[in-house]
């Protein structure tokens, strides 16, 4: 049914800002929100000699339990790390939700991988709404209805995402359901002041000051980061920033990029620069 060796390739998704959306229905539970698909890319091949993990991530236990597989074989490879925003455990999840259904040998579609995804990942509380961007968006996606692909709905903005860079900054790890507790009270008052900010005016440089306000107000971004970044960057092409759970993110003209770079690796000791993805998830045949 399928060639000798098949692969995906998927985006990261950075949320500038979410609404969880809570319910008993895991398919329905999820957020509403806007963010960033970006580069680089995760990979996972099968088939494969042996599972890539000695402890095995909690999300992909449920995955196991609901196909009755354990421990599938495959290649993978991220090169971003996990539990501070980039969303890796929803690239993880689609990654072996997608391998597992390949060696169960049967038909399927990517909407039942997707699906499968989501479910690990609102059960495991690792993630509620990078699934539904990842497999429905491109390049600036907002997610208008929440819960799991098929029953959210989400859109992408159109606009030329080449013009623009995201760099970003580590400052810390943070685990989803610690953030979500943390910050519980402040996520839903903050989240849909954004939301309905957001729609008035859905450009690229609006929801990048709407993420600034947004980590500001929900405590993700201290006063003492935002006047550091504020020195830091001032007399630069930035177009904004914003703190993700445990990311510094700056929304930068193209042109401006290395100089951006330059400047949060030397003040933070490490940084990466990102392009927009607008190509979306990717299988590869071989």
């Amino acid at each position: 049914m399928f060639p000798q060796k098949i692969c995906i390739e998927l985006p990261h998704h950075i949320s500038a800002f979410w609404l969880p959306v809570n319910s008993r229905n895991p398919l329905k539970k999820g957020s509403i929100g806007a963010g960033f698909l970006v580069t680089p890319r995760s990979v996972a091949c099968y088939p494969a000699e042996k599972f890539p993990f000695k402890i095995k991530p909690r999300q992909l236990n449920i995955i196991d339990r609901i196909l009755n597989v354990d421990r599938i074989p495959f290649k993978y490879k991220d090169p971003l790390p996990p539990a501070v925003g980039y969303s890796v455990s929803a690239t993880l999840s689609l990654s072996y939700s997608f391998v597992s259904y390949i060696h169960l040998g049967k038909s399927f579609t990517l909407g039942e991988v997707c699906r499968l995804s989501h479910i690990a990942e609102v059960k495991s509380n690792t993630g509620l709404g990078d699934i539904s961007a990842i497999c429905g968006g491109k390049g600036v996606v907002i997610r208008l209805f929440p819960g799991a692909p098929g029953f959210s709905v989400v859109d992408s903005l159109v606009t030329d995402v080449k013009k623009f860079a995201i760099v970003t900054s580590v400052l810390r790890r943070m685990k989803t359901k610690d953030m979500l507790r943390a910050y519980k009270g402040s996520l839903e008052i903050e989240g849909t002041k954004a939301f309905y900010d957001f729609l008035e005016d859905s450009s690229v440089e609006h929801l990048v000051q709407i993420a600034k306000e947004f980590s500001k107000r929900v405590g993700m971004m201290s006063e003492e980061i935002d006047d550091r970044l504020s020195g830091l960057l001032k007399g630069t092409g930035a177009l904004g920033y914003f703190v993700k759970k445990g990311i510094i993110v700056v929304l930068t003209p193209v042109e401006e990029k290395k100089e951006i770079y330059a400047k949060l690796k030397s003040h933070f000791g490490n940084a990466r620069i990102h392009s927009i993805d607008d190509s979306g998830l990717r299988i590869i045949y071989s």
